[in-house]
């Protein structure tokens, strides 16, 4: 009985890990219309690359399709506050 609890305790927050970070839908309106954009160079041997800086401002100047457009970065960097 103690092995079946254990289980069905591990199934239940798993399930509940997975859905709130994969299932969910993105808590900001019009969710379903975000897009990533990325570029394409297989003769360069690279299948997907993340857009620049260069890629988002010739986007703004020639591409009028989006109702808006917006660059992000990825971070992975630690901020380290010392004295506070």
């Amino acid at each position: 009985m103690l092995t079946l609890a254990l289980c069905i305790g591990v199934n239940a927050a798993t399930f509940a890990i997975v859905h709130s970070v994969l299932l969910k839908p993105l808590s900001v309106p019009g969710a379903e219309q975000i897009l990533l954009m990325s570029n394409k160079c297989p003769k360069a041997g690279a299948d997907t690359t993340n857009s620049g800086a260069p890629d988002y401002y010739d986007r703004l100047k020639e591409v009028n399709v989006f109702t808006e457009q917006a660059m992000f970065r990825y971070a992975d960097q630690v901020v380290e506050l010392n004295g506070l």
